[in-house]
């Protein structure tokens, strides 16, 4: 069913894996990309992305990749000014 997304544009977050392997979002970013779509693919790791798009590449696919962390590398290391509480609930603040 090559070409189902001919001319379409697909935008996927999360396109790079934390780890070895495929994440949901590498997995799509490839299959929407075979399938014919131009991919935007966004993501806060940026050597993750550039993996993915250069896996999309390598097929002859299109991609481009954007880095959407936002807070900094400094931020992230330190684990501040992010609203991700380990998989708990976030406390929300008036």
């Amino acid at each position: 069913m090559a070409g189902r997304l001919e001319g379409k544009i697909a935008i996927v977050t999360g396109v790079g894996s934390i780890g070895p392997g495929w994440g949901n979002g590498k997995a799509t970013a490839v299959q929407f990309a075979r399938e014919g779509a131009t991919v935007f693919g966004v993501d806060i790791t940026p050597d993750a992305a550039a993996a993915t798009k250069a896996l999309i590449d390598g097929e002859r696919g299109a991609c481009a990749i954007h880095d959407a962390d936002r807070r900094g590398r400094r931020a992230r290391r330190r684990g501040g000014g992010g609203g991700y509480d380990g998989g708990r609930p976030a406390r929300h603040r008036p």
